[in-house]
């Protein structure tokens, strides 16, 4: 069967984003594919869901995106198998302030917390799509400082205009950002078992030692296995 070359970013990516992201696409991105690799898997099956609690700066969350979490989201992209949902607020700690709005504290310092920020606030701008939103965020997660490569990841990786960018950087700044991070703080804390570390992986509700060794070994044959449909062409590749 004829072979394709599957170019998963664009160009503009090497470009916008430092070489952490140049490394990860030399590495993870170019592929070649079967033909009809982008079959439509079982309608009727619900995705895997794999949620992601994180830090920004967070080191291993980091390599996390780059080696596992990306790479799998895009080998099964457009087939119905697999969703993420993101969560970076990690080891933080929040105050409330006399105003009601609240104060955090991140494990790796304020920089940290704006990252966190900035990422949460693109989750929401992006209508919490995991298309949009997690080709931004592996961006900067792989960038030698994820701040810095915000903006270009932005607009080289996703249809934002300059002023959708600003509303984001805005969100991260502001009472809207406060918020969403209240919530992200809520949801980490409300975990069962509650979580020990960072990166912390739950599939499909669940957390234990299997579903953690597997994900950070080899995500893509753990959502394989999970998946309840037919079995993608991809999970015959693993």
């Amino acid at each position: 069967m004829k072979k394709i070359l599957l170019i998963s970013l664009v160009i503009t990516a090497v470009i916008s984003c430092n070489h952490g992201m140049a490394r990860m696409q030399s590495n993870v991105f170019i592929k070649l594919l079967e033909d009809g690799q982008n079959e439509i898997s079982d309608p009727v099956a619900k995705p895997v869901q794999v949620d992601l609690y994180y830090e920004s700066l967070c080191p291993g969350c980091r390599f996390f995106f780059e080696t596992q979490l990306f790479p799998t989201f895009y080998k099964f992209k457009g087939l119905g198998v697999l969703n993420v949902g993101l969560y970076p607020y990690g080891n933080a700690k929040e105050v409330k302030k006399p105003d009601g709005s609240w104060k955090f504290t991140c494990q790796h310092g304020k920089h940290e917390c704006l990252g966190n920020l900035i990422e949460a606030c693109i989750v929401q701008h992006t209508g919490k799509e995991a298309e949009k939103f997690l080709p931004i965020i592996s961006c900067m997660e792989s960038s030698d400082d994820p701040v810095k490569a915000a903006r270009g990841c932005m607009k080289a990786l996703s249809d934002m205009d300059q002023k959708q960018i600003k509303a984001v950087f805005a969100c991260a700044k502001g009472s809207e950002g406060n918020k969403i991070m209240h919530e992200l703080a809520e949801a980490t804390d409300s975990l069962n078992p509650p979580h020990l570390y960072v990166p912390w992986v739950v599939m499909d509700g669940v957390h234990n030692k299997t579903v953690e060794t597997r994900a950070l070994s080899d995500l893509t044959s753990l959502v394989c296995d999970a998946y309840k449909g037919e079995k993608p062409r991809i999970c015959a590749m693993k």
